[in-house]
């Protein structure tokens, strides 16, 4: 009995072992032909995107290629989607140990079609974008995005030409595409000198005053088509002088600028002297030269012949402050550094005995010198000081 009970368990094992393989085996034959399936489909799908390809391309001017931006849009998102496709069919191939579908004539279309897509999207981009450039409100134009724009189309347009040179229709679009570049180009040097930071109403003022063309500061009505119906690139070497000057009174306006800012951001550097208790301070000499080249600098800057009457009378006050600064700096140096030389003087008994008035006025000397120190803390900033310090004079 135990013999045929034994006999019969391991029947049984060997049928549910081979049962598990076969159902195995089936579960991936199913999975292959499901895949054979979808591959097939895939291959249509293919086919289609090679039709809708020799559709795209058919342009013969910028017009008709810009009429094929969204039938090219589309057929890269599907060319994009496709080449993620092949890769999962590939992995799922390997993973059901089939051989490996090559998609050469996929990756030809990618290759092929990615110069007619850059050439039909820069005509569209260059349509809009000069459209807009030359009719939307002319306070709205950016020098540098549109420079940046004619740079990036001007060398991926040359490169289009060259890789289409076999295509003769649409190679002759990228050259007349290039020539539209071209001819905008010639407007750079009237927005960069009009669209510039540095033009003020007082600048368009002078503009008025050397030219006939009767412009106002800010006006939302004027575009880049009527600044050139209006011949204002006749007058490009005096619009140049403004903006030139106009430049360069920028640039004074944002050294003044600087200048408030790094002395706003200096500070005192203390350390604590022991023997008398008191806190002194470390960085008189560095404050004092910086102040000092300071107003060297602002010199030059209000002997400037860009600067005008607004920006000299700032620059005056910041000068006359900064001369205040130096000299209380070099005060309190002064001051700091005689402490320092007869302190080991008046810190002996037999002085203190002898000279009781000079002593008296030592100790006075040296509360307020102490007062003052203090007031002025670990890495304080050096002008609240200096204000507070005009305050009390």
């Amino acid at each position: 009995f135990f013999f045929f009970f034994f006999f019969f368990k391991q029947k049984t094992a060997y049928e549910m072992l081979r049962s598990l393989v076969g159902s195995e085996m089936c579960i991936r034959d199913r999975l292959r032909i499901e895949l054979e399936e979808q591959k097939d489909q895939f291959d249509r799908e293919l086919n289609q995107y090679h039709l809708d390809y020799a559709e795209v391309i058919k342009f013969e001017d910028t017009e008709s290629a810009q009429a094929q931006f969204r039938a090219a849009f589309e057929l890269q998102k599907n060319i994009e989607k496709a080449l993620e496709k092949a890769k999962q069919f590939n992995d799922d191939e390997e993973l059901l140990e089939m051989k490996k579908t090559e998609y050469s004539t996929l990756d030809k279309l990618n290759k092929d079609f990615k110069p007619f897509c850059s050439l039909i999207f820069d005509a569209d981009d260059i349509q809009r974008s000069m459209e807009g450039w030359y009719n939307n409100s002319f306070i709205t134009l950016k020098t540098a995005e549109i420079v940046e724009k004619i740079d990036n189309w001007t060398e991926e347009l040359k490169s289009l030409n060259e890789q289409l040179e076999e295509f003769k229709e649409q190679g002759d679009v990228a050259v007349d595409l290039q020539a539209v570049v071209k001819d905008f180009s010639q407007h750079l040097d009237l927005i960069k000198y009009l669209r510039s930071e540095a033009m003020r109403e007082e600048d368009w003022t002078q503009i008025n005053k050397v030219t006939p063309l009767e412009l106002k500061f800010n006006d939302e009505a004027l575009t880049l088509t009527v600044l050139i119906n209006k011949g204002a690139e006749n007058y490009m070497e005096e619009l140049k002088e403004i903006w030139e000057r106009a430049e360069k009174k920028l640039e004074l306006e944002k050294s003044l600028k600087r200048m408030k800012e790094e002395t706003n951001k200096k500070k005192f550097e203390t350390y604590n002297y022991e023997k008398a208790e008191i806190t002194l301070v470390r960085n008189f000499d560095l404050l004092l030269k910086f102040v000092d080249d300071q107003i060297g600098t602002i010199e030059g800057m209000i002997s400037s012949p860009y600067i005008n009457l607004t920006l000299r009378r700032a620059c005056t006050a910041w000068s006359n402050r900064l001369v205040s600064l130096s000299e209380i700096l070099d005060e309190l140096s002064r001051c700091q550094k005689t402490w320092q030389h007869v302190e080991p003087m008046f810190s002996l008994e037999v002085v203190q005995l002898t000279l009781k008035l000079e002593h008296e006025n030592f100790c006075e000397v040296s509360a307020m010198l102490r007062e003052e120190t203090e007031a002025m803390g670990a890495d304080s900033l050096v002008v609240p000081m200096y204000l507070s310090l005009i305050h009390i004079s």
